[in-house]
């Protein structure tokens, strides 16, 4: 379930979208330090209204970015055995049936 932060509307000429995020809705779990800087971070996404302008004329809200590297996708797109020879298979090996150096 997305967890919304704030609104957005797009103005000028060239599509910007500017917006407000309620500093007090981020759950502190979602608030990332830096390693390199000490600066805390929070990834978010900026989505298009579904149902274009709501009563206060947003036409975009933004949510925390939730995705994390180590998921997997819901539905992988995997149909049928990969074969030896597929470029695609997980098992690197060349035309000699040795290990690839990577």
């Amino acid at each position: 379930m997305a967890i919304f932060i704030g609104n957005g509307k797009v103005f000028g000429q060239y599509g910007s979208i500017g917006g407000s995020i309620c500093l007090d809705d981020i759950p502190p779990e979602h608030i990332k330090t830096s390693a390199k800087n000490g600066k805390r971070y929070v990834s978010i996404n900026i989505n298009a209204n579904k149902n274009g302008v709501d009563k206060f004329n947003n036409t975009h809200n933004l949510t925390i970015n939730e995705w994390q590297p180590n998921q997997q996708p819901a539905h992988p797109n995997i149909y049928g055995t990969p074969k030896e020879d597929d470029p695609f298979n997980d098992v690197n090996v060349n035309s000699n049936n040795e290990s690839m150096p990577f």
